[in-house]
């Protein structure tokens, strides 16, 4: 992508302001000039810094209006396709010290950061079209070992949901126009996600974790996949 499409990605974005939405506009072209610069090296000038600092701390500047016009934007590259992969995933983003809003990346007193989960489209042959959905949190709760199971599978903001928010933004967003092939690893398996994406009739592959019962087999998952014929190896 050239960076005037970069540019393009972030216009019309709903900062509160115009002139914010051009500080995006050039905030993201700089970065994409080379992506592993530090924000130092890659403003170039301490008034670009200062620029950059003052639109992070800026109440109006949030993960959603930033995402949302490029999002946008995925949506018809993706309809252009009659099925695309959607790749969610989740990514642990760490800083050294104490900031605000921040969480416990493993247990107490270890790294802190917080946790975004993506929705990549791509087309079969692998050429990313764009993130359709993404999600931010912290954990900043008991950890998982003073909750027994039942408070967290009663817990209506448990973190496994956010696999099948994911999946049902993705859907909405695409509005049927194109067939969507949910793509998922091992944390994606999880009987409630299981259940939803069936009465849906969506379209996914999730990697196996648990080896569960089946309807009408008498041998768990495992067993019944090792019997099935092979159609390809990699």
């Amino acid at each position: 992508m050239k960076l005037h499409d970069i540019v393009s990605e972030y216009r019309g974005a709903v900062l509160g302001d115009p002139r914010r939405t051009k500080r995006l506009e050039r905030i993201g072209c700089e970065l994409a000039r080379n992506p592993g610069l530090s924000f130092p090296e890659a403003m170039g000038s301490e008034g670009q810094l200062e620029g950059l600092y003052r639109f992070f701390s800026n109440d109006e500047v949030t993960f959603e209006a930033v995402l949302a016009p490029h999002a946008q934007r995925t949506r018809p590259r993706c309809q252009a396709h009659d099925r695309v992969l959607v790749l969610h995933d989740t990514t642990i983003l760490t800083f050294n010290g104490d900031r605000e809003g921040l969480g416990r990346i493993h247990g107490p007193g270890a790294a802190r950061g917080f946790r975004v989960h993506t929705s990549l489209a791509v087309t079969p042959e692998r050429v990313p079209l764009g993130v359709l959905h993404a999600e931010t949190w912290a954990r900043t709760g008991p950890t998982c070992s003073d909750l027994n199971r039942r408070h967290i599978r009663a817990n209506p903001k448990r973190e496994s949901l956010r696999w099948d928010r994911a999946a049902k933004a993705c859907e909405q967003q695409l509005e049927g126009a194109t067939q969507a092939l949910h793509i998922m690893d091992r944390e994606g398996d999880n009987y409630d996600l299981l259940s939803e994406l069936q009465a849906a009739q969506a379209h996914y592959v999730i990697r196996l974790s648990h080896n569960r019962a089946l309807l009408g087999e008498r041998q768990k998952l495992r067993e019944v996949v090792l019997r099935a014929k092979c159609l390809c190896r990699r």
